[in-house]
């Protein structure tokens, strides 16, 4: 990355040579993260209605979906800000996902999709490009 003001070399948040606060843009791969968390939302809807239909807790369940909603539409904020710290709490949070969720991936498909969905939004998060944004 180089500085805008004097076309040096940046190697931190800012120009050794002039002070300039290097500027990043985020990432056209980052672009794809937003509707990749929309598909694993609706991937979660259709797993809740087909694991919890005949449950106690189906109700529950799906009375958690706005508030889902609204914790991905933080998330997404976070993310186009580039704060590390939302990457890495998805990191953790899509691990313990994923490995929860491997019990049902044998018996539904959307599950499976869901843990395929975030591993996909993993490897985005953790590209060359990505890793710069983040920083």
């Amino acid at each position: 990355m180089f500085c805008d003001n004097c076309g040096c070399e940046i190697g931190g948040n800012y120009c050794s040579k002039c002070g300039t606060q290097a500027t990043i843009q985020m990432p056209h791969i980052l672009e794809y993260v937003e509707p990749l968390i929309w598909i694993l939302f609706f991937l979660g809807l259709i797993s809740t209605f087909n694991i919890f239909y005949n449950t106690d807790n189906f109700k529950f369940v799906l009375l958690t979906q706005p508030f889902v909603a609204g914790i991905n539409l933080w998330t997404i904020n976070m993310f186009k800000k580039g704060k590390n710290w939302m990457r890495i709490l998805w990191t953790v949070i899509s691990v313990i996902s994923i490995v929860s969720s491997f019990k049902y991936a044998i018996e539904d498909f959307f599950v499976f999709l869901n843990i395929v969905v975030s591993l996909i939004i993993l490897f985005i998060l953790y590209t060359k490009s990505s890793s710069q944004y983040f920083r």
